[in-house]
């Protein structure tokens, strides 16, 4: 079986050098089309037909740089909107958005020991379509005030799997005797596939070892409709500008993996899809400008979000409790002391930018910070890094909350870029360490790799080549179904796949039609021979507005 893999994997590539177009190793979705809305730098876009934006992402905010209120210089005319100093005429409202739109076809050609051949597999191939739509409410009703919401919708919604996860109840009487070898009762209204796994696990147990409620996947509808930001931009003296409510923060360098970045967001950076946005958090952030440099100072205040509600473990306990304590906490859920505080200098130093900073939270790892980002070579190679320092990991945190007995935790990463112009090529690649073992063993933990290279055109066609790797060398694998979701309904941080590697080709007829397929390959474990797919995919119409 073993000796078909090479064969099945040089098929892939030959097919797939066949065709292509446009890169999207980093879309919203593997076949969205690409996302260009912010200026770039003319001599990107006269080499290789696409912005910077196309690789560091795209947002109505810069990805990698916090932005205060902008304001412009003071033209002759009076009557001018622009001579008031205003990005935006005042008063005006700014609404936009996009729609993504296609279908998604995959094929598995090898999988090692499953007794299967490739008619078998052929009909094993699945399909997704999807459908997105995302919109922008910039308000300025005043030259320095501004309201904005980004929110959005995805389909499909439903029965998102490993992302929202549950607890099944398992009605069992703790008195009753089960025979040796039968199952106790499992629920009916989930899958096949996880009662199997649930009767598996339950299989021969006794019903006192037996957990009262058990980690399962939610089968209902989420993530169907989503806020990505809602905040207030203002300013005082024209010098202190201040950002409150839900945004994104943008620290960090790192464009696969960004320890900086993970600080405040609420979620990573998705090392396939790099130029979504990650998720932000509720917070007041300010931003501090000196005059005649390049310098700032940003401070940060961010709320805890943690709902507290008082917890009645009986109807005495019910009883007994004080209605105004209840009262308070319900229209106060969160407590003073989690506030988090946070922090951040950059400074400009000659063509290269440098922060520094750290967050502050009561009973949780305090964080010091540095990142660097500029170019070697006479500006040929850009550079960037990052580096996160950590007194101790959430889990010793959690565990105990009190100062001493904790260990010193290091993450940090470098990656570098360069581009050719004739051929138009770029590659891309970002090494990644992480000691945090407590909170990211079957993650990021040890060392990890990221890697991109993309063909802008192969010869003197419109087809695109984008070749994509990921390995996460020091994680903890795991193979089986059963382990996998264990770990998933733990909490902690888990990555199924310890190695990808694809390649993807796309070309674009029409203008509203875009085609791409290629071979995925992955490895759950390293040292086992990988899962051998076929992509292809189309995005239909949609657009930015």
């Amino acid at each position: 079986m073993k000796k078909r893999f090479p064969c099945v994997l040089v098929l892939c590539l030959a097919v797939a050098t066949a065709f292509s177009q446009d890169m999207d190793f980093s879309g919203e979705d593997f076949f969205s089309p690409e996302e260009s809305t912010g200026s770039t730098e003319s001599t990107w876009e006269d080499d290789f037909g696409y912005s910077d934006e196309d690789f560091f992402g795209s947002s109505d905010d810069d990805f990698f740089q916090d932005d205060g209120i902008e304001e412009l210089v003071v033209l002759d005319d009076k009557s001018s909107a622009m001579a008031q100093g205003t990005l935006f005429e005042i008063g005006s409202v700014r609404v936009g958005g996009s729609f993504d739109t296609g279908l998604s076809f995959f094929v598995p050609l090898f999988r090692e020991d499953d007794n299967k051949n490739f008619g078998e597999r052929l009909a094993d191939s699945r399909l997704k379509p999807s459908a997105g739509a995302s919109l922008f409410i910039d308000a300025r009703p005043t030259s320095t005030l501004r309201l904005y919401t980004k929110f959005g919708i995805n389909y499909p919604y439903k029965d998102s799997v490993g992302v929202s996860m549950g607890t099944q109840n398992v009605n069992v009487d703790e008195n009753a005797e089960i025979p040796e070898g039968t199952t106790p009762s499992v629920p009916d209204n989930i899958p096949d596939e996880w009662k199997t796994w649930l009767e598996g696990v339950t299989n021969g147990a006794s019903v006192s070892n037996l957990p009262s409620s058990l980690a399962m996947p939610n089968f209902s509808i989420t993530n169907w409709l989503y806020l990505k930001e809602l905040f207030t931009d203002f300013s005082i003296a024209d010098r202190v500008f201040f950002r409150f409510g839900l945004h994104t923060v943008s620290w960090g360098a790192g464009f696969f993996f960004s320890p900086v970045s993970d600080m405040i967001n609420t979620s990573s950076i998705d090392p396939e899809h790099t130029d979504a946005q990650v998720d932000g958090s509720l917070n007041l952030r300010t931003q501090i400008t000196f005059p005649d440099s390049q310098n700032c100072l940003w401070l940060y205040v961010v709320p805890s979000t943690k709902t507290y509600m008082p917890e009645f473990a009986s109807q005495e306990d019910v009883q007994n409790g004080s209605l105004n304590e209840y009262m308070d906490d319900a229209m106060y859920p969160n407590l003073m002391k989690e506030i988090a505080f946070a922090g951040k200098m950059d400074v400009v130093v000659s063509n290269w930018e440098l922060g520094f900073g750290g967050v502050f939270k009561y009973q949780s790892a305090p964080k010091l910070m540095a990142t660097a980002s500029g170019s070697i070579i006479n500006g040929k190679v850009g550079v960037f890094g990052e580096m996160v320092l950590s007194y101790g990991s959430q889990t010793q945190w959690t565990e105990n909350p009190e100062w001493g007995s904790k260990d010193l935790i290091f993450q940090g990463t470098v990656g570098a870029m360069y581009m050719w112009s004739k051929p138009q090529i770029t590659l891309m690649g970002q090494y990644y360490f992480d000691s945090n073992k407590d909170d990211h063993e079957f993650s990021t933990y040890g060392n990890n790799l990221a890697f991109t290279v993309n063909f802008a055109k192969l010869g003197e066609t419109n087809l695109n080549l984008a070749l994509f790797g990921l390995f996460y060398f020091g994680k903890t694998n795991m193979t089986s179904l059963s382990d996998a979701m264990e770990k998933m309904g733990s909490g902690k941080a888990f990555m199924p796949y310890a190695g990808i590697l694809s390649a993807t080709l796309t070309w674009n007829p029409i203008s509203v039609l875009n085609i791409s397929m290629g071979p995925y390959i992955t490895w759950l474990d390293m040292g086992k021979a990988p899962d051998v797919s076929f992509r292809f995919g189309i995005t239909l119409g949609g657009g930015k507005f």
